[in-house]
């Protein structure tokens, strides 16, 4: 007998197809292959091309991120609490200041430079609200980030994005979703 390891999130998602009191995990498992070997050539066509396989949008782990470059925010959820920040900047900018209101140490996070005071040079984005800059980030330098924070401080966070059309976004014109 094999065993395989998956995240929590696709187990939760995994169980929800279940039949109670009728499947056991070996045959829902052999039910979903089974549908995989039938449909397969339509499920290897939208598996290579990131098209959703149930209609849905894409979902994806913060354990386990897609590549975010040209990735651009719909809108994300803090704690249940939907907010509309458009960039990762700017969802780094909110998490530093409700982590400030919580007195973490900001000034010594690793994945994001950041000083005590005004500073514009050098990329810095000052924010007057708790008189602190920070070092602007690309993508996927704000989504590590991001991870970071949650991880650290077991914030739950989900982000809905998605790629815009361009030669080397993962996965070109689709929304997704990233939850911790």
């Amino acid at each position: 007998m094999k065993s395989i390891q998956i995240s929590n999130e696709l187990y939760r998602r995994f169980e929800k197809l279940g039949v109670p009191f009728v499947d056991t995990h070996e045959s829902l498992m052999d039910r979903l292959i089974s549908f995989g070997e039938i449909h397969s050539q339509s499920l290897q066509t939208k598996a290579k091309t990131g098209q959703p396989l149930s209609g849905q949008k894409p979902r994806f782990s913060f354990s386990e991120p897609p590549n975010m470059t040209h990735t651009q925010i719909i809108y994300w959820t803090l704690d249940g609490e939907t907010l509309k920040h458009k960039t990762w900047s700017s969802i780094v900018e909110k998490l530093l200041c409700v982590l400030h209101e919580k007195n973490a140490d900001i000034l010594h996070q690793n994945s994001v430079n950041v000083k005590k005071g005004k500073s514009l040079d050098k990329g810095y984005k000052y924010i007057p609200k708790i008189g602190v800059s920070y070092q602007g980030l690309s993508a996927e330098d704000a989504f590590r980030a991001i991870r970071e924070f949650s991880e650290k401080y077991k914030l739950n966070i989900s982000i809905h994005f998605s790629w815009r059309d361009k030669p080397n976004a993962q996965f070109p014109k689709t929304e997704a979703v990233i939850t911790t």
